[in-house]
């Protein structure tokens, strides 16, 4: 008999996931599709790094050592699954025994689509003689396992700056303070989908502050904010990044001095991309539908290699590209292509700040969570472990 641990995040999808605790199950034994034991826990039950949930699973792989890889599903948006996998690592379980997927309540749901699991959202789980359960079910235990890479992001700023963001709860912004109340001045984050800096970033924390329970309202919503900010005027990241360096040896990926005639530089771009997944801003996928390139001074040879690379998931590599404006995110919604590539590799990577006005913004995103800085000096990017997947 296989076991199937599921951890549920009951705020996501308009409190959609609650569908699967609210009946208060916490552990089903099936035979359909296959003999299958389920254990189901909320993410918010116990501290970090001593949830019931993942006691039970530690417990569990510790006395059973199964044959298997052990299912390890996300009822929740794609930061939930980033949630869990750090959760593993806290509770000292080893994730090569297992095997993680995701049930998507989210808003954009990118990691589920690059997996095609979209067809799943907002699933409920018991309705219908539970038919939609047993149905997700028996696509899992016929899935394939593929490899997905996560990675660590730091943000450091100069004295004085700070971050901020928008409360889910409360919609305002709030400043990120540490446990004594002090601003705090650097950030780390796992990222598994992807990172942006710049317009679609501030874009994204506007939408936040008026996001609703409702899918289609909400892409209404984030297409209003694309409009207002748009109007309100970009934010170019070339205006603010000086320069972007990647490997061990700190080679130049580009700078963003436009009377450069040597290095590669980084043409006028609204928005800066590292990507992970074949998706992006609810289904987008910018990298293969593009065709040019969003540097210069860079040789035919270089052009036509980049041009020929390929995103595969789990490749320990990521893809850089840019939207010169935010119309042109419009446009790859439908599969014109207007996104602009720039590099494809395995890092380190090392973004460094122009000296910025105490009162100038810079916007970032890590997998669809937005934030403001002042201030920013540095961000790093490096590989932190791979895991399996299903698919």
């Amino acid at each position: 008999m296989r076991h199937v641990f599921i951890y549920v995040n009951p705020e996501s999808g308009g409190r959609n996931a609650y569908h699967f605790i609210k009946q208060g199950v916490r552990s089903l034994e099936l035979s359909k599709p296959e003999p299958l034991t389920l254990h189901i826990s909320s993410i918010f039950e116990g501290e970090s790094g001593n949830k019931p949930g993942f006691i039970k699973l530690r417990e569990f792989l510790n006395n059973d050592e199964p044959e298997q890889p052990v299912f390890v599903i996300t009822a929740g948006g794609d930061g939930t699954l980033t949630w869990v996998v750090s959760e593993v690592e806290k509770h000292s379980i080893n994730p090569d025994l297992l095997c993680f997927g995701i049930i998507p309540y989210g808003t954009g749901n990118d990691f589920a689509r690059a997996l095609k699991w979209d067809k799943f959202r907002n699933l409920k789980p018991f309705e219908d003689n539970m038919k939609p359960l047993i149905s997700y079910l028996s696509r899992l235990v016929k899935s394939d396992p593929v490899k997905h890479d996560f990675w660590d992001v730091f943000l450091t700023l100069n004295p004085g700056g700070s971050f901020n963001k928008i409360n889910s709860k409360t919609r305002l912004k709030e400043n990120i303070m540490d446990k004594d109340g002090n601003l705090v001045e650097s950030m780390k984050f796992k990222m598994g989908n992807y990172f942006s800096i710049g317009t679609e970033s501030r874009i994204g924390r506007g939408f936040d502050r008026r996001r609703t329970r409702y899918s289609c309202s909400n892409k209404l919503r984030y297409l209003i904010e694309a409009f207002k900010k748009t109007f309100m005027g970009l934010v170019y990241v070339n205006k603010q990044i000086d320069k972007v360096v990647y490997g061990e040896d700190e080679e130049v990926m580009f700078v963003t001095d436009s009377k450069e005639k040597e290095l590669p530089v980084l043409l006028k771009s609204a928005s800066l991309v590292v990507l992970n997944i074949p998706s992006f801003s609810s289904g987008i996928d910018p990298f293969s539908i593009s065709s040019e390139i969003g540097i210069k001074n860079v040789s035919q040879e270089f052009k036509k290699e980049l041009l020929m690379a390929n995103q595969v998931m789990g490749d320990k590599k990521m893809e850089f590209f840019c939207y010169r404006d935010m119309k042109d995110v419009g446009l790859d919604m439908l599969k014109i292509g207007k996104s602009k590539r720039i590099h494809v590799g395995s890092g380190p990577w090392k973004i460094y700040f122009k000296e910025l006005s105490k009162d100038e913004k810079s916007y970032f995103q890590v997998d669809g969570e937005f934030f403001q800085m002042y201030q920013p000096k540095l961000i790093e990017i490096k590989h932190y472990k791979t895991i399996n997947v299903v698919k």
